[in-house]
């Protein structure tokens, strides 16, 4: 899946925005398998064990002994005795996996990956960002359905992304209160606020955006 304009660009690309929220629905499978090993990989070859006085060895085991209290509680278990057949676990498993991902998928994805937001990258000399930490938080997030009070409650405060970027250590129930003040603060700096009205604009925004990045780009 393309998601900036800066990725590397390939011919399967041009279906992404049919195709990603299949995919959309593999996430959190993929994070019940595969990716908290690779990222504590990465995280080794990074230092940063060393730097929480751990080992990588000492970890991996931990996160196996995890996965496997995880994999037996959910399917195992299941399996021995409930009374269904062993099949049907797995697509009763399969389904929680795909409605999970593709829910988060659809609150992450409006709030990053959209036509209104942008992608700034590094500067090739100095490898570092043009903007300050809070303007680049403002550049590259976007609200959506700030006036919905039923979802923002389903998604914990997150349809105020901007918010949660900038005061993450504040409790999302005073979002809609220093959203003005926020939104009032970056008029004033001449900084973007973005902000859908309604979560279905978000999602067709995100679905344009998969759309535009699946077209191959023009030569310079």
């Amino acid at each position: 899946l393309r998601f900036s304009p800066h990725a590397e660009y390939r011919k399967i690309h041009k279906f992404q925005f049919i195709y990603a929220w299949f995919f959309y629905g593999l996430m959190t499978l993929m994070w019940a398998t595969t990716k908290d090993f690779n990222q504590l990989s990465r995280y080794n070859k990074m230092g940063l064990l060393k730097t929480h006085n751990t080992t990588y060895r000492k970890e991996f085991l931990r996160l196996m002994m995890y996965k496997i209290f995880y994999w037996t509680f959910t399917i195992i278990i299941p399996i021995i005795f409930v009374n269904l057949v062993w099949w049907k676990v797995l697509i009763g498993f399969a389904i929680m996996h795909f409605t999970c991902g593709l829910i988060l998928a659809l609150i992450f994805q409006p709030a990053h990956v959209v036509e209104m937001t942008e992608f700034p990258t590094p500067n090739e000399e100095t490898h570092q960002m043009q903007d300050d930490w809070a303007s680049h938080q403002m550049k590259t997030t976007a609200n959506f359905a700030p006036n919905a009070k039923i979802l923002s409650w389903f998604v914990g405060g997150l349809n105020y992304q901007v918010e949660h970027h900038l005061f993450p250590n504040i409790c999302h129930v005073h979002y809609k209160n220093i959203a003005p003040i926020i939104k009032e603060t970056a008029k004033e700096f001449d900084l973007p606020y973005h902000s859908k009205k309604t979560f279905l604009g978000a999602v067709v925004s995100h679905a344009k955006l998969l759309y535009q990045l699946g077209q191959q780009p023009k030569m310079a």
